[in-house]
């Protein structure tokens, strides 16, 4: 699905996250969460995908970083 995401343009709009969830399911999932999941096991997995480096850093944290930077105004 990624990948179709990003051959279809959508890569400025895909935010890849991690789930705490509990410590019993991430040995039994064989790795750990957050930024340790991320630089161990999909970093090399965006890589092994043939997605550039542009790419991977939209879908790593700066598509994320840009809504963050920017509130949503008016009433919610």
């Amino acid at each position: 699905l990624l990948e179709q995401m990003v051959a279809g343009g959508l890569a400025n709009r895909v935010v890849i996250a991690t789930d705490m969830a509990e410590a019993a399911m991430w040995r039994r999932l064989g790795g750990e969460p957050g930024q340790t999941a991320f630089t161990g096991q999909i970093l090399p997995r965006l890589q092994n995908l043939g997605f550039g480096p542009d790419t991977i850093q939209q879908l790593m944290g700066k598509n994320i970083a840009g809504l963050l930077a920017h509130p949503v105004t008016g009433e919610v």
